[in-house]
């Protein structure tokens, strides 16, 4: 799928009470990070199809993009229904009053990697109404219980869930608290505290703005919603309704289409992976044989060991004089993406002796010193001269 670079005014909307959405899918194939979910406008318009509505994708950050979604047959109609209400006409439009159609209201696209650079990048949803020119932006939410990470050709790509930051607040005032994952009209509701009047007795509603910080766990009703795991306590009677706030007393399901995130808005973290060079400092002693890459290790972005590929970029160190030396490295991956090190060498002078030595005893001194085919030369020339000298004396 190609980018399209076009910028449209659009009236951006961060209410999710307003514009109900969410993100069922977010993943990493190699070069490619693939989303899919739904979106609408709640009370504005009938929604059917492609001749009703289209979504796209903002991505802005260093480079900003715009990719065209493809619609999904996501139908939300019987979910969003309010009990009692009647279905809405095409003409009827911004209203409350009835119930409005949701047909076709998925999204799903991918957006290759490689056409991004480096950076941060917000990514926000466009829903545009056709038939009002009306276009409303949206900011994405990562709600799932783990940060995505992936890495490919030397980068590392990362998307943090919304509860790394933050939790949510329920924005209705009528939402009835289940004990299961699932609508009220269909799961078990929770029945909790004190009767507050005879129409409803102890069933248990959430306070509108009661925010939850602590999310238990994530699970999706009929792979469409999602509804939020937490521990909840009663606050009291409130308008002839028992209301619940976050606790610790009972557990219940929060669906996301009652709620507003208090966390950060989804971004996708481009980040160069350098390989790692470690180079340790390093004690010999003179003239022992230094061993260059002797504590010097490097690793991939993978954690994979590629001490192979190190390469020393210099050296000063000189093992016949006692003294702190230097020795630098470079690694190469793949990709080209270099990392440097430098660590201190130090030489330690080791301790001399005075030694008498004839030249019966030199061969089978085995004398390990530097350069020892000269002292041999020079030594044997000593004992040459102490002879002749020797000689002259008688």
């Amino acid at each position: 799928m190609m980018f399209f670079t076009t910028a449209v005014s659009c009236e951006y909307i961060d209410d999710r009470q307003r514009v109900p959405s969410e993100l069922l899918e977010v993943s990493f194939d190699k070069g490619e990070l693939s989303l899919s979910g739904w979106a609408f406008m709640r009370s504005y318009i009938n929604y059917y199809g492609s001749t009703t509505h289209s979504f796209s994708l903002n991505i802005k950050g260093p480079t900003h993009k715009v990719l065209p979604l493809e619609l999904d047959s996501v139908d939300l109609t019987s979910i969003m229904s309010y009990r009692g209400n009647k279905q809405c006409r095409d003409n009827q439009k911004r209203t409350q009053s009835c119930n409005h159609i949701y047909q076709n209201v998925g999204f799903k696209g991918s957006i290759p990697l490689q056409e991004l650079q480096e950076g941060d990048y917000d990514l926000t949803l466009v829903i545009h109404h056709k038939d009002t020119e009306h276009r409303v932006e949206v900011p994405s939410y990562l709600t799932s219980m783990r940060s995505l990470s992936h890495y490919h050709e030397g980068l590392e790509y990362v998307v943090d869930s919304v509860f790394k930051q933050g939790g949510l607040t329920v924005y209705y005032h009528t939402l009835i608290a289940t004990a299961t994952p699932s609508p009220s009209y269909e799961g078990r509701v929770v029945e909790y505290g004190q009767t507050c009047s005879s129409a409803d007795g102890n069933t248990a509603f959430y306070r509108k703005g009661a925010t939850f910080h602590n999310i238990m766990d994530v699970s999706r009703y009929k792979d469409l919603v999602s509804y939020f795991k937490v521990r909840a306590k009663q606050s009291g009677c409130f308008d002839g309704r028992q209301r619940l706030v976050e606790g610790n007393e009972v557990t219940v399901h929060i669906p996301s289409t009652y709620v507003n995130y208090t966390g950060g808005r989804m971004k996708l973290k481009i980040r160069q992976k350098l390989p790692k060079l470690d180079a340790q400092p390093l004690k010999i002693k003179q003239y022992q044989t230094y061993d260059a890459f002797e504590k010097v290790t490097a690793f991939d972005h993978r954690q994979l060991n590629t001490s192979n590929r190190i390469n020393i970029s210099s050296n000063n160190v000189n093992e016949r004089i006692p003294g702190v030396y230097q020795t630098c490295y470079v690694i190469t991956d793949s990709w080209k993406r270099s990392a440097r090190s430098c660590r201190k060498v130090i030489l330690e002078k080791i301790p001399t002796y005075s030694r008498y030595m004839s030249e019966n005893s030199f061969s089978r001194a085995r004398l390990k010193l530097w350069n020892q085919i000269e002292l041999k030369r020079v030594i044997q020339d000593a004992f040459l001269r102490r002879k002749r000298y020797i000689k002259k004396s008688y």
